[in-house]
This record gives structure tokens, sequence and C-alpha cells, in this order.
């Protein structure tokens, strides 16, 4: 029971029949790969033949970008001034602990009620945001008739060591966020969500298969590197040739998806091959909020 206004609102639980989606057979599909300013970066591309019978993965070129900088800084604001505001009130405690004071006390009780407002509005952001990226994966998967979405397997991206930046173990925490709610949104869509092994997909060119180079981006150098460059032509964002690679691995190796008993499903074999554009043209993403507009560029954006 809740109390809405003058009314007592009564919450009722229901179920939803869905299918269950398999975890191999899909020849169409999105491949998502994770990044900062670009929470995810996101292609479309589908499992066909050559003129010789042989399978390859063709996709039309356009990266489908979610961009979540403006909320990204403003958690890393708050949290800046969590930091702040938990070592002021642990400073305030370890003077009470040596001589009780009632007016420092009062200062100490303000500080703590601070700092638990700050987290709640961390928290309440970070998951916002994580809803709103896993609703947007499943609209664009929907929107492209993909049966499939293959993501970067969250394990590979853990922090294992302690001298990563607090930014990292945030980003990790969204991640985890996005892939819990995806699970959910897109089970609902009969759309099925399996992890791919994140190791090597930004080294390796999405077009010939050979080694990268990354670099700033030629129109923000401010920027870390986020551009790669290869001796084939390619020269994109770094995060859309990682995409095109997940989904090249994903699709060439599709038939060994499989469902753990956590019913989770993963692909258990790695394939790495090339992808093909299905035009000589693609497009470049102009972000508006979170939505994305295209226009035509030239053939390697």
């Amino acid at each position: 029971l809740r109390l809405v206004g003058k009314r007592v609102a009564v919450d009722l639980p229901w179920d939803r029949v869905t299918p269950r989606p398999q975890p191999a057979g899909h020849r169409r599909a999105l491949g998502v790969d994770w990044g900062y300013t670009t929470l995810v970066t996101a292609v479309v591309g589908r499992l066909g033949t050559d003129k010789r019978g042989r399978e390859r993965v063709i996709t039309d070129g356009r990266p489908l970008f979610f961009l979540a900088g403006k909320v990204s800084s403003k958690v890393n604001r708050l949290r800046t001034l969590r930091e702040q505001v938990r070592a002021r009130r642990d400073h305030h405690a370890t003077l009470l602990a040596s001589r009780p004071n009632p007016a420092l006390q009062a200062k100490h009780d303000r500080l703590d009620t601070e700092w638990n407002h700050l987290c709640a509005r961390a928290r309440g952001l970070d998951e916002a945001l994580a809803h709103q990226a896993a609703g947007w994966l499943v609209d664009q998967a929907v929107a492209n008739r993909a049966t499939a979405i293959y993501i970067e397997d969250l394990a590979t991206m853990e922090t294992r060591s302690l001298g990563k930046k607090e930014r990292r173990r945030q980003g990790n925490h969204v991640r985890g966020l996005v892939f819990e709610y995806l699970r959910h949104t897109a089970q609902i869509q009969g759309i099925a969500v399996v992890t791919v092994p994140a190791r090597g997909t930004s080294a390796g060119c999405p077009r010939c298969g050979g080694k990268t180079k990354h670099q700033k981006a030629p129109d923000n150098p401010r920027t870390g590197h986020k551009w790669t460059t290869c001796t084939c032509g390619l020269s994109c964002d770094r995060d859309h040739a990682a995409a095109e690679r997940i989904l090249t691995r994903a699709l060439h190796g599709h038939a060994h998806a499989r469902t753990t008993r956590a019913l989770r499903r993963r692909l258990t074999v790695q394939t790495d091959g090339t992808i093909h554009p299905a035009t000589g043209r693609c497009t470049m993403p102009i972000a508006i909020g979170s939505s994305v507009v295209r226009r035509s560029r030239s053939p390697h954006c």
C-alpha cells in the first residue's frame, strides 16, 4: 500500500509471458562496445554469403553512439563533493573520539546527513542512466530487426589493481547496471543478450584483421587516443571499430553460444573475422541529447 496524495494505491504483482530467446542461430544482430564519454557504441550487421557461398558479416557502416558525457560529469562532480564531505565527517569523528563536544557533534551529524544525500543522488543518476542506455539499445535492436545483442564480457573489464582511477570503478558499476537492465528489457522483446570475450577487440582491424594504431581524434585533439587507423585505409572512431570487431567475432562464432547455469548467454569460442560494408558510403552520426541523427559522409568515416 502506498499513499499518493489523498488516495491509497495498491501495488499488485503480475506476470508477462515472453519468448525465451535462444543463444545461438542469430543472423542479424547488434554489436556493442563500452566507452567513457560515449557509454555504449553499437553497430548493426547481418550474416550473409558471398559469390562462393562462404559466410561473411555485412554491415552498413553506421555507428550508433549513446552519449552520456553530461550525466557522467555530473556524477563525477557529486562523487568529488561526496569524498570531501566524508573527509570532513571522518575528521570530526576523530575529534569527537578524543573530546566530546555538543557543537562538534551537531556538525558531524549534519555532514553525515549531507553525505547520505549525495550518495543517494549519485546512485539515482547511475540507475537512471543505466535504464536509459538499456532501453536505447533494445530500441535500436527492434528498429533494425536484430534478434540478438552481442556485448563485451564485463568480467574482462573489471579493475584488477588498486591503482586505477575512481572513474574506472564507477564505469564498471554503471556497466553492470546497464547489463542487468538490458537482460530484463531485451527478454520482454524476445531478444537474446550474449556476452563476447573482450580481449583484443580494440587491437585488431575489423576490415582486414591487421593491427590498428590509436591516435587522437582529428576533430577533438584534447581527448585521449579515441581514433583508430589501419594500413588498409580504415579511419574511424575507436569504439566504432571495436563494436564492429565484436560483431564479427559474435556472428562468426554464433553457433558456439551457450546458456550458463545463471541463465546468462555467452560465447564460448572466440572466432575473429572481417566485416564487409554493404555499400560504398557510410553515415556519420550527430548526437542530439541521447538520440542520434545521421548524415552521409565519406566511405571511411
